[in-house]
């Protein structure tokens, strides 16, 4: 386990209608990146702050955010359950008039200190999507929040918190760390406490037995992918009479049988001239929702159909379509639990199929 020494840094940005690329000052060591979605209109001044931190300064929420964050830090501080506690916290605070979406963060961690390939994970404190689950993959002692269907998104007047664990940590539902303990008052001098009168004993309650907890699920070790790759492969030829062509992905990966549930991500770049045809799509996936510009299915099987031509004129054609295909995998105990697969190098695994039609020629 790494632990980097304490540091806090600061860093502010002006809302633009372009994306921008917030640098991270050495903090504890690590540099980087927050790559920041572009703003509905501009600003004119540092509207958007980043509060950055390492180690044992990593920014207690109670301080900073919201009232409804600052509840949940005390409710769990009360019910004194043990929990990890993260190594690096970015804190984003939105003083503008429209949201903040973080598309990705990019951390390069110190030299000295040995940060294992592999997925660290992190959660998100307050904000639009509160409680979400992030993945950052590591390589070669660089930490990169992995592609998320979704950023996440800072509301106007709010504070949101990104907060990194260790590898292999997976950060409790609903985490908030422990706040920093109010130190003692001191006496002044000469003043004595006052002494307060003995309470009557009660007598003493049967304790009733502790039921023993179930143990927390937990996810599975790093999921590595060998392969993904879509059949048929080579470029294939509609005619023009409407045809209708299966094309089927196939993954392998290190998983054992029946640990997690592989989702299918499926992507048409011409859905307004060919169909894509998904069996069985889903809408939630053990509570996440996916986004819009993809059909997911667990089924591995899809059916592309070209449009229905004249096929005695000679000279319809149509544009080269691609198909695209990537693979996440849910863990149904975990809710929300939901990860893209990668390669043994921390890339996400992908794969394609092209078509033409008519009289078109493959490339």
């Amino acid at each position: 386990m790494e632990i980097l020494p304490a540091a806090t840094s600061t860093a502010c940005l002006t809302p633009s209608t372009a994306s921008h690329n917030v640098s991270i000052p050495n903090t504890g060591g690590v540099t980087g990146t927050i790559a920041v979605a572009a703003f509905a209109s501009a600003g004119t001044s540092c509207d958007v702050t980043f509060t950055i931190a390492s180690g044992s300064d990593v920014v207690d929420p109670s301080a900073t955010a919201d009232a409804g964050l600052r509840a949940a830090t005390e409710r769990r501080a009360a019910a004194s359950s043990p929990q990890p506690q993260p190594i690096f916290s970015i804190g984003i605070t939105d003083a503008f008039t429209s949201n903040v979406g973080v598309a990705g963060v990019t951390l390069n961690t110190p030299a000295a200190l040995n940060f294992p390939d592999g997925t660290y994970y992190a959660v998100v404190a307050g904000g639009l999507l509160g409680g979400q689950t992030l993945t950052f993959t590591a390589h070669n002692g660089v930490l990169t929040l992995s592609p998320t269907p979704e950023p996440f998104v800072v509301v106007p007047g709010s504070t949101a918190t990104l907060y990194l664990f260790n590898k292999g940590v997976i950060p409790p539902e609903n985490f908030a760390p422990t706040p920093t303990p109010s130190p003692t008052p001191t006496l002044a001098p000469g003043a004595s406490p006052s002494p307060t009168a003995s309470p009557t004993p009660s007598p003493t309650p049967t304790a009733s037995p502790t039921p023993t907890p179930a143990p927390s699920p937990t996810a599975p070790s790093d999921i590595v992918a060998s392969s993904l790759s879509i059949s048929p492969s080579a470029c294939f030829t509609f005619p023009l009479n409407g045809t209708t062509q299966d094309f089927t992905a196939t993954l392998v990966t290190n998983a054992p049988p029946g640990t997690v549930t592989f989702y299918y991500y499926w992507s048409n770049n011409m859905l307004d001239v060919y169909t894509l045809n998904v069996p069985n799509p889903v809408t939630s996936i053990n509570g996440f929702t996916p986004p819009r510009n993809v059909t997911v299915s667990t089924g591995t099987t899809v059916s592309v159909t070209a449009p229905n031509g004249n096929p005695t004129n000679t000279g319809q054609v149509g544009g080269t379509g691609i198909l695209t295909v990537t693979a996440w995998y849910a863990v149904p105990s975990i809710t929300g639990y939901v990860q893209q697969v990668t390669d043994a190098n921390g890339t996400p695994v992908s794969a394609t199929a092209s078509w033409v039609w008519g009289e078109s020629n493959c490339p």
